[in-house]
Formats: C-alpha cells, structure tokens, sequence
C-alpha cells in the first residue's frame, strides 16, 4: 500500500495536481483583490523611482492590503471618512536559522537564556506608505495566522507571541546606520533610537482581541506629526513547546501574519490627541516553587518627566485613559498604582486573575475614576505582578522564550502635545536594567551552508484568522 501510494504521488500529473492545490492555497492566503476600493500592493507595484527607493530601504516593505485607501494619493478616499490598512508579512520560514529547507534557512534564532533551546526570533518590516494628509488611528488588531495541530488533532496554533507598530520620523527608511535584516536591530530595537526614530505606536501580543480608541480620541498620523510620517513592523515569533514533535509528524510551517490598522480622515472631525508609554522590567529573576510579589517604582523625576516633558510642559499633566497589562504564565496578579508621595491615590489598571496567553493581554479602557485622575508632575508609578513559580525547577528570568518572564505596561494617555520634541527623547519606551547589563538575546551565530534537515517540507496554506493588541 506504501509503495502504490508512493507510485501515484511520482505521476506526473499527480505533481501538477499537488503543485496547482499548493499554488492556489498561497493565493488564497495572500488574499484576493475586492474591487476598486480594496486591493494589494507587493514588489510588482514597484516602479522607476520606487523601484531605486527600494534598493536603498533599509529593510524588506511588508505586503499592503487596504479597503477604502487611495494608494496615489496617500488618503482615505474622497466618498469614505474611514478606511484600513493591512501590513502582511511574507511567508516566514518558523524553522532553526541553521537549518536550511529547500535552499531557505529558517528565522529562529534566540535561545532559551537557561536552557539554550532555540525557540524564538524577531522579524521586522517596514509599513512602505506615507499619509498625505493627517488621519486618526482608531482601531488596531492583528491578524494571526492558525496551522493545524498534527500532535492535538482537532487544534490549531500560532507562532506570533507579540506584533508591534511603530511610527516614526521621516528617513528611518532609509537611515544609512540600520539594517532591519540584521539581527541586532530589529530584536533590540534599535530603530526607536538615535534619529531619525522610531517610537511604539500600538501593539498585539499573544491572545489578545480587538481594541477601539475612545471615539473622541487617536492617534495622529500624518503631516502634521513629524513622529509619525513613516511605519513599521515586528513580530516576534515563538513556537509552541510542542514544536520539535510538530516538525517531526508535519514539517515546519511557513508563516503570514499581518496587522490592520482603521483610519479616519481628520477632515472628517478633531479628537484628542493621544500619547502612549512602554514600562518594562527587566531586572526579573524568581526563585522556583514560591510566591514573590514584584514590584518597581517608576518615579517622575528621572523617568516620567524625561518620557514626556513636552506633555507636562503644555498641558501640566497628562491623563491615563487606557492600558496593557503584559506578564508572561507564572504571573498571577498584576496591577498599577499612582501615588503622590507615599499616598496611593488610586490606580491604572488592574487584573486580578491574570491570565497570560488570552484576552488579558488586550488594551483595556481606565474605570471612570483612574481615566478621570490626572497623573501630575511628581506624581510616581508602581508596577506590581504577584508570581507563583510552584512547579519550576529552575529560576525565571526576564525574556522572550517559553519559561521565562516580563512585567510590564504600555499607557495610553490625553494630553499629548504631538509636535513636540520633548517627548521621547530618548524613546518612548523605559527598560528598567540590571545592574550589570548583557543583551540578553544572544542568538545563533551562524546558518548552515546547504542541506536540509529531514524533517520534511514546510508548509503554509493555514487559514489567516484574526487575534489581536507587549
């Protein structure tokens, strides 16, 4: 029986069968073009002065995907006040970078800061648009490829844990320092400093669902901003823990994930402008089998004040409206408190039952009272996460692999003067650092040469199904 299948899968017209199945699946997961107001934009589309733009771009264009959007002009269309834009990466091959399948090395390459197994990469891409007019950003989601679960049958999975935006200055493009393809800058951000830069727009990260702006406020993006003109993408990929039985049974996979962003005209109304801040700790090491309770201090002089001065200058305070809790699956509890001196005035966003890879990792509005509370110069932060490591054998440290750990929250706020430049001067994005700082994603030093590694043909026709929201 093994033989005769064999046999009927080497007939030639067997292969062209299998080989127009494969080609129409890819199509359908890039997506069709929908009529005048929605269609694709790829490498094809690419033109004279584009065409020499491009071989100057710092990195690869993610594939663009818009309803409602006129491409030439920069701009919802004239009939629509609204319209999207969806930024597709190209199949990414989720395989070890020293492994090489069919002539393609794969993009894993972080290891486990303890153990050493390599589950992990970042991949980043730039947005390849430019607003002609300013638009608000509304709504934020990403679109999270599913694969079939050879190993749970009747499952799927995902390999994206996180899915940023980021906007940025005019030229990062183009920037004669940076090389998005090159390991170190992308997975350690180094486009959100020197200039010009990047800063954190919105984020997704793993489980998290669809996010609305309050309705009479977004993020500006356009002319009118100059940290806002161009945009661009990271994904960082992690594969289940399950992931060498999956290639064993089915291959590795082939990866196309996107992120859609809804905008609308400013023309078509004023809202308030919004701000937005990443905290981040990465001083994190818990002791197995216990409860620790984690907590850092973000104070206003030396942190809040630097992040956004410009604010506190214009406006005297800013307003927290909306936050992202992010902890990793030993966190428990995590939570925000504003204090004036050593009194807690109330809090910035609480989740009690936390839950790590679901719906907790969305954006949330502020109850009433904190979203109505103005955090003032010299008022502080604490972050707090409550830890269970029962059932570890080794210590969690901070990172960006399974077993390990992050407490964290992006801040969403009123009161943001966008133009300027004393905010984020340096990011808007603060990593509180250990003492005796390494990166700590050091990464496979070099690819194989030529070769596969047995593990049988990637594949990449899963569905493209929605998540979304450090």
């Amino acid at each position: 029986m093994m033989r005769a299948e064999k046999r009927r899968r080497s007939d030639p017209k067997t292969k062209l069968a299998y080989l127009v199945v494969a080609i129409l699946a890819t199509l359908l997961l890039l997506g069709p073009s929908r009529a005048s107001t929605r269609r694709r934009r790829d490498v094809l589309d690419l033109k004279g002065e584009d065409l020499e733009k491009k071989a100057r771009l710092v990195g690869k264009v993610a594939l663009l995907e818009t309803e409602n959007f006129d491409e030439e002009n920069g701009r919802c269309l004239d009939a629509s006040e609204e319209c999207s834009l969806t930024f597709r990466f190209e199949p990414q091959p989720i395989w070890n970078a020293n492994a090489v399948i069919n002539g393609t090395a794969g993009v894993l390459n972080i290891p486990h800061p303890i153990t050493g197994k390599v589950d992990a990469a970042f991949v980043c891409k730039l947005g390849g648009i430019e607003l002609s007019e300013d638009h608000w950003l509304t709504h934020a989601e990403a679109h999270i490829q599913k694969h079939p679960d050879p190993v749970n049958d009747g499952f799927e999975y995902d390999v994206v844990h996180h899915f940023n935006m980021f906007s940025c200055e005019r030229g990062v493009s183009t920037r004669p320092d940076l090389d998005l393809d090159e390991n170190m800058h992308c997975d350690q951000n180094l486009f959100m400093h020197s200039s010009p830069k990047c800063n954190y727009q919105m984020s997704y990260d793993k489980g998290a669902v669809k996010f609305g702006l309050p309705p009479d406020s977004g993020f500006l993006l356009g002319p009118s901003n100059p940290y806002a003109r161009e945009y661009l993408f990271q994904v960082h990929y992690l594969v289940p823990e399950h992931y060498d039985e999956i290639m064993r049974r089915w291959g590795p996979v082939y990866d196309s994930s996107a992120y859609k962003i809804t905008l609308r005209r400013r023309a078509s109304g004023e809202r308030d402008p919004l701000g937005i801040i990443a905290l981040n700790d990465m001083r994190i090491r818990y002791k197995p089998g216990r409860t620790t309770h984690h907590q850092y201090r973000v104070p206003y002089s030396d942190t809040l004040e630097t992040l956004m001065k410009g604010d506190f200058d214009t406006f005297g305070s800013v307003q927290p409206v909306a936050v992202h809790l992010h902890a990793h699956s030993t966190t428990k509890k995590i939570w925000v408190e504003h204090k004036r001196g050593y009194e807690k005035l109330g809090e910035y966003g609480r989740i009690d039952t936390y839950w790590a890879n679901g719906p907790d990792q969305t954006f949330f509005l502020l109850p009433e009272q904190d979203r109505t509370r103005p955090l003032l110069r010299g008022d502080d932060l604490t972050v707090n996460c409550f830890v269970d490591t029962a059932g570890k054998s080794i210590d969690t440290l901070y990172g960006v692999s399974h077993q390990t750990e992050m407490c964290g929250i992006i801040l969403v706020y009123r009161n943001h003067n966008y133009t300027s430049g004393d905010n984020y001067r340096e990011s808007n994005a603060k990593d509180f650092l250990p003492a005796s700082f390494k990166p700590l994603l050091s990464r496979v030093p070099s690819r194989v040469a030529d070769g596969g590694d047995g593990r049988g043909e990637p594949h990449g026709a899963g569905s493209g199904a929605a998540g979304v929201a450090i």
